[in-house]
């Protein structure tokens, strides 16, 4: 077995040391890519205020593609039902943001 390593990943322009074994490198990397990539559509969309929200969005989606992926194996109902549930809560809060921010630009002029 080999000893474990440091490496250091880019995520939204911040650097993060994680310790992983050596034959776990590549695969992180690419995750920290992928994740950037959702983060960067994310971004782009404008829809989303705030790094935190950006983050949490991003990780809901990944997790989200990942249990859709895996749908084929029959992923209990509840859980899919829980997943819509939560998508739901999020864009509503989302959308409040964006109430409550455009409320305040139009108070501030």
């Amino acid at each position: 077995m080999s000893d474990p390593i440091q490496i250091t990943l880019q995520i939204s322009g911040k650097s993060y040391q994680v310790t992983c074994s050596p034959n776990e490198e590549e695969s992180l990397l690419i995750a920290a890519q992928y994740l950037n990539k959702k983060i960067e559509e994310i971004k782009k969309s404008n829809k989303v205020v705030g790094m935190e929200r950006v983050a949490v969005i991003a990780a809901l989606n990944i997790a989200y593609d990942l249990i859709k992926s895996n749908n084929q194996q029959a992923i209990p109902y509840e859980v899919n039902e829980r997943i819509q549930s939560l998508q739901t809560k999020v864009k509503s809060v989302l959308d409040e943001s964006r109430r409550i921010i455009t409320s305040q630009s139009e108070t501030d002029h």
